[in-house]
């Protein structure tokens, strides 16, 4: 059986040698755009948009559609719907795979006690664990921790004990408006690009490896703080998410980008 083996694979090397070889194919030196095409897409994109119909849609009627969330099925749905008012035929979802737990917020406050009484803007970020009903407890400033050996200090001391983590924001008291209004002079120069045209008013994530590279690490220590936080049988962990009364809940807040695997 295994001279078999060697001669049939010798005979197929032998005829695979015989062959003559392919050309490559080469990148032509001169692409050739379909200059009409693009100027229709451009044209339905500019003057025939649905953008805003859709935006609302998406925002005022569905809401946040967090993966695994009632909201996200509805979203699913709602997407399906247009799809077939465009006239497209064998609309369906298909599974992407196991995905981890689903989770809806259904109420969040957060007050202070004492030594004075003040209600704070605040909600829970994904997968957050729910408490046992209403719960008081003392507060602990932690500011943000760089490395595991900056848990030596803290630990022992956060035991049924609300967690204040982070450098606290820097708020300016005369904080500039950062949202633009464009009038219709400016929203016609940028809806008129050309097909070269500048792109530095619009907003491009970086290309920079090394700062991604940081980020990545960033969000896996955070994931490290938050299984400190636990381990030390901590209540509460409270992190600000902003600025200028914007929350934001990503999960560069919510420590780590997997808190929504169950922990096995």
């Amino acid at each position: 059986m295994k001279l078999a083996v060697i001669v049939l694979l010798a005979v197929s090397l032998s005829a695979f040698a015989a062959e003559k070889p392919k050309p490559t194919p080469t990148q032509p030196a001169t692409e050739a755009l379909d200059l009409a095409a693009i100027a229709r897409i451009r044209d339905e994109g500019l003057h025939h948009s649905h953008i805003m119909e859709y935006a609302s849609g998406l925002f005022d009627g569905v809401g946040p559609r967090l993966t695994g969330s009632p909201d996200f099925a509805r979203a699913e749905q709602w997407s399906q719907e247009q799809f077939r008012r465009m006239g497209a035929s064998n609309v369906h979802t298909e599974s992407w795979g196991d995905f981890g737990m689903g989770w809806q917020q259904i109420g969040t406050s957060l007050q202070m006690a004492t030594p004075g009484t003040a209600t704070f803007l605040a909600q829970a970020t994904p997968w957050s664990p729910a408490t046992s009903g209403e719960v008081s407890a003392e507060v602990i400033a932690v500011p943000a921790l760089k490395e595991e050996k900056d848990f030596e200090k803290w630990k022992g001391t956060l035991a049924g004990k609300i967690v204040l983590y982070g450098t606290p924001p820097k708020i300016d008291p005369n904080l500039a408006f950062t949202v633009e209004h464009y009038d219709a002079a400016k929203l016609d120069h940028l809806g008129s690009y050309p097909l070269d045209g500048d792109q530095s008013e619009t907003f491009v994530l970086p290309t920079d490896a090394a700062k991604w590279e940081k980020s990545f690490k960033d969000v896996a220590f955070q994931e490290k703080v938050a299984r400190f936080f636990a381990d030390e049988h901590a209540i509460a962990a409270l992190r600000p998410g902003g600025s200028a009364g914007v929350l934001h809940d990503d999960t560069n807040i919510s420590f780590g980008w997997f808190v929504y695997r169950p922990r096995t």
